[in-house]
């Protein structure tokens, strides 16, 4: 298991980002696939905007990277992520 740890930072404020948070939870749960290895996400409201850590089965952190970067880019299909800037993740 591999932890990759990331923040969404806001582009408009919407001034309901702990709504924003449980959002982006369900987008990313909805969009996942097994070759994600998703087993556990965190997302909370933070001072600059949504901080996320995912927990993932992976062989590696570059590999726990990779699937991040993929999961993400399937779920920036959902609306709520078009209020924030997704940080490029380290491979």
């Amino acid at each position: 298991m591999h932890i990759v740890h990331l923040t969404l930072h806001q582009v408009v404020s919407t001034g309901s980002e702990e709504a924003d948070a449980h959002t982006v939870h369900d987008a990313l749960w909805a969009h996942a696939q097994s070759r994600h290895g998703l087993e556990h996400v965190r997302a909370r409201a933070g001072p600059h905007g949504i901080d996320l850590v995912l927990f993932l089965r992976a062989g590696s952190p570059s590999e726990a990277a990779a699937h991040a970067c993929e999961l993400l880019g399937f779920a920036t299909r959902s609306k709520i992520f078009s209020r924030y800037v997704i940080p490029l993740l380290g491979r």
